[in-house]
């Protein structure tokens, strides 16, 4: 009678151990010097000033738990973005939460929304807003005071 109970019982333990997370941790980085903008949709470009600005030109993976479903995995949103700084311009991916280098400061892409993706796909690339902040070195903070 134990060996059915946990036959029984064994298919149903993945089954516990799924949760819904469709947001990844927040990036942390020091608010002191951030600068931060609105979102932008793809094909805008958020300028930063001298001469920095980033333009979100194609979703590359929404992987992200759908609202109201149970998922193993929480999934990742990654964009393909046209970065021009410091006179060079070049398209990097970013995955949401990831920070990246430019110059002495810090790039990062803070925000994706839609939150996840609708149920049977990715939502219309149209529907996506994306947000990012720039911490400059302490130097050039210092230089702008």
């Amino acid at each position: 009678m134990l060996s059915v109970f946990l036959s029984a019982a064994l298919p149903l333990l993945p089954v516990a151990a799924m949760t819904h997370d469709p947001a990844p941790p927040p990036v942390a980085l020091p608010s002191e010097n951030a600068v931060q903008r609105d979102s932008v949709r793809l094909g805008e470009i958020l300028e930063f000033g001298d001469g920095l600005s980033i333009e979100p030109v194609a979703i590359v993976e929404d992987s992200r738990c759908p609202a109201g479903v149970m998922c193993i995995q929480a999934g990742k949103l990654v964009i393909a973005a046209t970065i021009t700084a410091g006179g060079d311009r070049f398209t990097s991916q970013l995955a949401l939460g990831e920070r990246l280098p430019i110059g002495d400061g810090m790039l990062a892409f803070v925000s994706g929304t839609p939150a996840a993706p609708t149920v049977g796909g990715m939502s219309r690339a149209s529907n996506y807003e994306f947000g990012f902040s720039y911490w400059p070195s302490p130097s050039e903070s210092r230089s702008k005071t």
